[in-house]
């Protein structure tokens, strides 16, 4: 009997996902997952994937829905689900991307502890970059940055957007880490608590070049940058490793180091792709 997974798999085999010339690859004699690597997303595709978070010693510290849907235009809608038990924090984060997946706008909600901690509209110009929203015990809030530099990311704490920041680095200066300019965060909160803000990021970045990563579809190539964090005495120290599928920024694991010390997998994946009227896919 073939199922709608089996004929959604034959589908990709025959199509591939991804665009420049880099397809899927199925086993459809031993009904094998498919794997990929590549570029871009031709129009059409949808990403699905569950992440969740585990600690050194194996407890998991979190889970986190994220789906991706290529457009016809180019745009990227992302949308992230992404709560923590330890602390208790739910962010919610859904993103238009432009076609070098750079944020045009985002909507943020926030729940601490069981409790809405506000929400937030994030509106993404060519030279500046604006939040409008309210903010428990604050009431409404905006703010609004004047940019000399194009907005490259814009994190909002669920681990799908840290790997936005990627999207910053000199992939030619490959190991030498370098501020990664242009990035914004929702939150000056490590985990996002403090409810929606709008803060300049200081932080470094080094592409490491390329590895292949495991996942539930099959071995994938991927990125893998190092991020830097600011100390007391003026340095930055390296804090948190990340890789996306090789070409974009999006996400494929993470590893957070002390004292976060958590790492961050994918757990679920799914993935097809239908013709989009004027998308130009082709048979």
């Amino acid at each position: 009997m073939t199922n709608d997974s089996d004929r959604d798999r034959a589908s990709l085999s025959r199509r591939g996902v991804l665009a420049g010339g880099t397809a899927l690859v199925a086993g459809p004699a031993t009904g094998a997952a498919p794997t990929f690597a590549g570029l871009s997303f031709q129009p059409g595709t949808r990403l699905d994937m569950l992440i969740r978070f585990f600690r050194a010693d194996g407890r998991e510290r979190g889970r986190e829905r994220v789906a991706y849907d290529f457009n016809a235009d180019g745009t990227i809608a992302m949308n992230a689900h992404s709560e923590s038990f330890d602390p208790p924090v739910v962010r919610n984060a859904i993103y238009l991307l432009g076609k070098r997946y750079e944020p045009i706008s985002c909507h943020l909600q926030i729940l601490n502890d069981g409790r809405h901690a506000g929400s937030g509209w994030y509106d993404c110009g060519a030279s500046t970059v604006e939040l409008t929203g309210d903010r428990s015990g604050d009431g409404r809030i905006s703010r609004r940055y004047s940019m000399t530099e194009p907005l490259t990311a814009l994190v909002a704490h669920p681990v799908s957007t840290d790997v936005l920041v990627g999207m910053a680095a000199d992939r030619a200066a490959a190991g030498i880490p370098h501020i990664a300019s242009g990035v914004y965060l929702t939150s000056s909160d490590p985990y996002g608590r403090t409810g929606p803000d709008l803060v300049r990021a200081d932080v470094k970045i080094a592409y490491l070049g390329v590895e292949v990563v495991s996942t539930p579809a099959g071995p994938v190539g991927g990125d893998h940058y190092l991020l830097y964090l600011p100390t007391a005495n003026k340095g930055y120290q390296p804090f948190q490793d990340l890789w996306c599928i090789a070409g974009t920024p999006v996400f494929l694991k993470a590893y957070a180091r002390q004292p976060v010390d958590t790492r961050y997998e994918i757990s679920e994946l799914s993935f097809k792709t239908v013709e989009l009227p004027g998308a130009g896919l082709g048979a």
